[in-house]
């Protein structure tokens, strides 16, 4: 009987892990749309589709999740969107100045969210075999995951603002 719970157990895990996998590409699909508009000499083409050259810097790293912070779009592609839906609005991916300076008006993702956006590029660095953890440089001994953890923490410190002025 607990071999047949086993292997339940066990393909109960593959699902929700090809799900967080299907989850992952399209946040990933995502970033590389930004990349591809705003870094080009950070696309590879791989079989006749766009890549992610890694690793990226801190610097695009920071315009991404600066970008998520300001696009409007992402949380209206929600789950409950039809696929191939003709009426669903494309995604500015131009970056303009959005950096560090996240959105100053409007809570536009969720820090969950955002967390998600790491889980992806970290899921992306591993099947690619290049270490998210390592220092990119010499002269810059900070982990590529610590700085996107400190770009996190201050997105939540924002939302907590934001919610302290609308209480």
């Amino acid at each position: 009987m607990s071999a047949l719970i086993t292997a339940a157990d066990m393909a109960a895990e593959r699902e929700i892990s090809s799900r967080t996998n299907i989850n992952y590409l399209s946040k990933i699909n995502i970033i590389i749309q930004f990349v591809k508009s705003n870094f080009p000499e950070f696309i590879i083409v791989v079989n006749n589709k766009d890549d992610l050259k890694l690793p990226l810097t801190k610097e695009i790293i920071k315009e991404i999740f600066g970008w998520l912070s300001i696009s409007k779009e992402l949380p209206n592609r929600g789950r409950k969107r039809k696929i191939n839906d003709q009426n669903q609005p494309s995604l500015d991916f131009t970056h303009g100045s959005a950096g560090e300076n996240f959105s100053a008006a409007d809570v536009t993702i969720s820090t969950s969210c955002m967390q998600s956006y790491k889980s992806a590029l970290k899921w992306y660095y591993k099947v690619h075999k290049v270490s998210f953890t390592a220092q990119l440089s010499e002269n810059d001994m900070e982990p590529l995951e610590t700085a996107v953890d400190r770009i996190i923490d201050g997105y939540k410190i924002l939302l907590q603002q934001k919610r302290q002025l609308v209480l």
